[in-house]
């Protein structure tokens, strides 16, 4: 059964657009005196061809026009996060060309999907978990505007939890590089319970060696404590997160090791340039 055509690209034939136009004859044209080759009449003037007229200058003082909303919102994201936080996450929670092989990228819009990890809300874009009445309202998809500005929010609400975590304190010392590790941990495994090191994976709080870790700044406690672990039920064994913790280390765990960031170093995120 083929799918229904959208109304909106449905062809309509209207008969009174179908009228037909009387056809003359060489003789007739002769008679009437009109051009044969142009049926134009032959005493007509030609209208004179004048030059195009220059666009008239803008006056000196003019303002540009407002940015968009999509113009906004980029730079909204770029001057609070590092774009090498926002391709990460992206890259990990799967873009459009990832997505398109599961199916949940289609027509150039996102898809509601069940993440296999996660078997109570459905998702959508950048692993945004349906609220209540989201159903109804993304049902038909999003675009690419619409899944980073879901994922901005949902971003924001884990650096809150990330700052509560740490203290205030705590996360005022610490630099952009080490804040944007702890909310992709948040982000990704939520706060958490108190818990035994085999339950970890439930939030930020098992992984009591990883906090601290970000706490002091030390590089090689990192590189020992940042593995991500799940569980595929209660009685399962932990199993290491390897879709996570590999793109994890390459963005953010091998660049304080080579030099290329240091710690305590503000890591200042990128202004984009509007056109």
């Amino acid at each position: 059964m083929s799918a229904p055509i959208d109304p909106k690209y449905a062809l309509f034939e209207d008969p009174a657009l179908e009228r037909q136009q009387e056809i003359k004859t060489g003789a007739e044209l002769l008679q009437s005196g009109e051009n044969v080759i142009n049926p134009v009449p032959l005493k007509a003037k030609v209208p004179k061809l004048t030059a195009p007229q220059k666009p008239k200058p803008k006056p000196e003082g003019s303002k540009p026009p407002p940015p968009t909303q999509e113009e906004l919102l980029a730079d909204e994201i770029t001057q609070t996060y590092s774009s090498r936080f926002l391709n990460y996450l992206k890259h990990v929670e799967g873009n459009a060309k990832a997505q398109a092989q599961i199916g949940s990228y289609k027509a150039g819009r996102f898809r509601i999907f069940q993440d296999p990890g996660h078997k109570v809300a459905p998702a959508i874009g950048y692993g945004h978990r349906l609220l209540p009445g989201e159903y109804e309202k993304f049902k038909n998809g999003i675009t690419e505007e619409q899944a980073t500005e879901l994922l901005m929010r949902d971003v924001k609400k884990a650096e809150i939890d990330a700052e509560n975590h740490f203290g205030r304190k705590g996360w005022a010392a610490m630099d952009q590089h080490r804040r944007e590790m702890a909310i992709d941990f948040v982000y990704n495994l939520g706060l958490g319970k108190e818990g035994t090191r085999e339950q970890r994976a439930t939030g930020i709080k098992q992984m009591k060696s990883f906090s601290r870790a970000l706490r002091t700044g030390d590089v090689k406690a990192i590189r020992a404590t940042y593995k991500r672990y799940y569980k595929a039920n209660e009685n399962a064994s932990p199993q290491l997160l390897k879709q996570r913790n590999d793109p994890f280390y390459q963005s953010f765990v091998m660049p304080l090791e080579t030099g290329e960031i240091e710690i305590g170093q503000q890591r200042e995120p990128t202004k984009q340039t509007r056109r």
